[in-house]
């Protein structure tokens, strides 16, 4: 077999899209495994759009305003202390005396942290919709040292989401 430079192209243009794509499975698997869990209550903020496909999406009640200033109708870089005490700062790095933080965007006076939505299955969306509107929802989100949060669970009344609410069987 002849190695042309054609060949080895073909296999790096194969290649690194699968290292790519693994390394960011592999960065997602190690911040949930490693990442400190931290509980924050939820509500949803649009109920036209609480459920969008089958994502379920809501807002974080961080315990303090965030992204208030008028300043925010553009993307601002920002932080939500979660650890010693609450607290929220306009910035690209937390206050020095914050042990544990989200790091994410002010966006139109929205705090974003790419947190603000969770995969449900098909047969799960309407009952779901409706626990989150009756009842008191939190996620359980792992949070880096670095500041990167992501969901490991959702829970409604205390009770991870799918032993809390019952499938509907899937009309068609």
């Amino acid at each position: 077999m002849i190695r042309s430079p054609h060949n080895l192209r073909i296999i790096l243009s194969l290649l690194l899209p699968i290292l790519f794509f693994a390394a960011l499975v592999a960065h997602k698997e190690w911040t949930l495994r490693h990442g400190i869990e931290v509980r924050l209550p939820i509500e949803g903020f649009d109920p036209r759009d609480l459920l969008a496909g089958h994502y379920l999406i809501y807002r974080i009640n961080y315990g303090v305003l965030v992204c208030t200033n008028e300043h925010y109708d553009q993307e601002v870089p920002a932080t939500v202390c979660l650890k010693p005490t609450v607290a929220f700062h306009s910035g690209q790095e937390p206050i020095a005396e914050c042990h544990l933080w989200i790091k994410g965007t002010c966006r139109h006076n929205r705090f974003e942290a790419g947190i603000e939505r969770f995969f449900i299955p098909e047969a799960y969306a309407r009952p779901l919709d409706q626990a989150v509107r009756n009842k008191s929802g939190e996620i359980i989100v792992g949070v880096t040292a670095s500041g990167t949060a992501m969901v490991k669970e959702l829970l409604i009344d205390g009770s991870p989401w799918h032993l809390a609410v019952t499938p509907e069987p899937i009309r068609r």
